[in-house]
């Protein structure tokens, strides 16, 4: 296991507002394998929605870590608490996340979760995610944080509006279609997220053609502007019907 840091708190600290961080607890030896896709999935979402989620990055082996850890649930605003494998970390975080009166999401990898092996009576009412791939957990977790701290609707420079528009940047005309690992890869991002951002402009600003991997997205040309020519015609009107009343009274 990687040695206990604080890398992690000092970008809160330096980036985002202590109302705007997650503590994450998930169970390392799973995700062994992969643990840099997870983490990525995290990452990605941060950067795009401007938060910070926390990880302890260590086992809970001494008193003097759990204090720690402690402090990163008391400091954030939830906790996201990945409970495959009911990994005993990871249940230890979210009881002291409970005991202290911290609100908690449950995820749970249903491909790894062991068989026959529901949630706790005890652990009915938290609210839970379930996903069977990362891209459904990036796809879950978008759908969490977007709930949890919506983009401000007089806002005109936010992480996803600065994304939505290098996409668009992307397409040279309407006829050439672009598929979604290339989208993702400017902004070098996950395409699970970059398909959760640039789906507020499909029908609109982009339409798509296939279905699943094989989905492409295309730039829909914008109507062309109201002729001039139209507005002086309406200007003419008003002053025609301006002039007849002055004539009557």
């Amino acid at each position: 296991m990687p040695p206990l840091t604080r890398r992690t708190r000092r970008r809160v600290a330096a980036k985002v507002p202590p109302e705007r961080s997650i503590f994450v607890a998930y169970p390392y030896r799973l995700y062994a394998a992969n643990n840099l896709d997870y983490r990525k999935i995290f990452d990605d979402l941060g950067r795009a929605w401007n938060v910070d989620f926390v990880f302890a990055d260590s086992e809970i082996t001494s008193t003097h870590i759990l204090e720690k850890i402690r402090r990163y649930i008391q400091a954030t605003v939830f906790g996201i608490y990945d409970i495959s494998s009911w990994n005993p970390n990871v249940t230890l975080e979210l009881g002291l996340a409970l005991g202290l009166n911290k609100q908690a999401y449950i995820i749970v990898d249903t491909s790894k979760h062991p068989e026959n092996s529901d949630v706790p009576a005890d652990l009915g009412g938290i609210d839970r995610i379930q996903y069977s791939s990362f891209s459904m957990l990036s796809e879950r977790l978008l759908e969490l944080v977007s709930k949890r701290f919506p983009i401000p609707a007089k806002s005109k420079s936010t992480p996803i509006a600065d994304m939505q528009k290098t996409a668009l940047e992307l397409f040279t005309d309407t006829t050439t279609g672009i598929a979604i690992a290339d989208i993702a890869a400017v902004p070098g991002v996950s395409p699970a997220l970059a398909r959760m951002t640039i789906a507020p402009l499909i029908g609109s600003r982009i339409r798509t053609e296939g279905t699943r991997r094989g989905t492409k997205y295309f730039k829909i040309a914008l109507p062309p502007g109201r002729p001039r020519s139209l507005k002086k015609n309406r200007v003419v009107k008003t002053s025609a019907k301006r002039s007849s009343k002055t004539r009557k009274s």
